[in-house]
């Protein structure tokens, strides 16, 4: 399943693309793009305030493989250990499906402590199925004794603006629809007067059977309107076909699709696919791997 990354694409065409530079906001290190059966290449990436060198990782499919290329790309100027204790500040995680937490789950031994954020959905699985010293032991702050603590898990409330400690960041969280009873997230990252919109795994409302991918872009439409959304980070695991009617949920989506999303049972594996990233000033037809975007 290719994964690509996309600059300038979709709705946010309709941004004034001519107008004058404006200094970026953000900046994203990829450390995973894709989904399915690349083990060391799972979702998770980095994002800080531009200037600073505190990230939060969204998602945590894959960490140290992408930490341990980014350093081979000068990306860092510290060691991944370093990078991995140090720089990482803390987790949002959209749901708690294995290709967004391993890299979470497999390098907790050697982390620092740190908070993890996520809905309370996401938490008690995590709590509860992973962090229960059966499948793994007990790195967060409650659940089964004895509670290493290592983690402190932190429920973020729809729609409330939370602050990210250690970053310069805050974040919203809106609930996405990822099959029958299985939450994810969207994740609303602000720094300053900008906004960067990540989507976790999620289908089209019409095939979900839920609304919340309209409730998500009515929520960010006055961003877009008021030029303060710098990016969207959203799912799209088929390649854009070029057949002008290619709509039907039932085959490969086309870019723009307003249903774009991974169609529960129609030529998915089952897990997260790839995630484009819509923005306003950039155009970037493939994806950077552990190296970084600037927005």
């Amino acid at each position: 399943m290719r994964t690509l990354l996309l600059l300038l694409a979709g709705w946010l065409l309709a941004l004034p693309l001519l107008a004058q530079p404006t200094p970026p906001a953000f900046v994203v290190v990829p450390l995973g793009v894709k989904g399915g059966l690349a083990e060391g290449n799972l979702s998770a990436y980095l994002v800080a305030a531009a200037g600073s060198s505190d990230f939060i990782a969204l998602d945590a499919g894959s960490l140290r493989p992408g930490a341990e290329k980014a350093v081979a790309n000068h990306v860092f100027t510290s060691s991944v250990e370093k990078v991995m204790r140090q720089s990482i500040k803390g987790y949002c995680i959209s749901h708690p499906h294995l290709d967004h937490m391993a890299g979470l789950l497999l390098n907790a031994p050697d982390d620092a402590p740190k908070p993890i954020y996520a809905l309370p959905a996401c938490l008690a699985t995590m709590q509860n199925d992973y962090f229960n010293w059966r499948a793994w032991p007990n790195f967060a702050d409650g659940g089964r004794a004895p509670a290493l603590g290592k983690y402190q898990l932190r429920a973020l409330v729809p729609g409330q603006a939370t602050p990210l400690a250690g970053t310069a960041l805050n974040v919203q969280a809106f609930v996405l629809s990822h099959g029958p009873g299985t939450p994810s997230t969207a994740f609303l990252v602000r720094s300053h007067n900008s906004y960067l919109l990540y989507l976790g795994d999620t289908g089209a409302d019409d095939v979900e059977q839920s609304h919340c991918l309209r409730d998500l872009w009515q929520a960010v439409a006055p961003l877009v309107r008021a030029h303060r959304l710098r990016a969207v980070f959203i799912e799209a695991p088929y390649p854009p076909c070029p057949a002008p009617n290619c709509s039907s949920t039932a085959t490969k989506p086309c870019a723009g699709d307003p249903r774009l999303g991974r169609g529960r049972g129609v030529g998915g594996r089952g897990g997260g696919g790839a995630r484009w990233c819509v923005a306003s000033a950039f155009t970037w037809p493939t994806v950077c791997f552990a190296w970084p975007v600037w927005l």
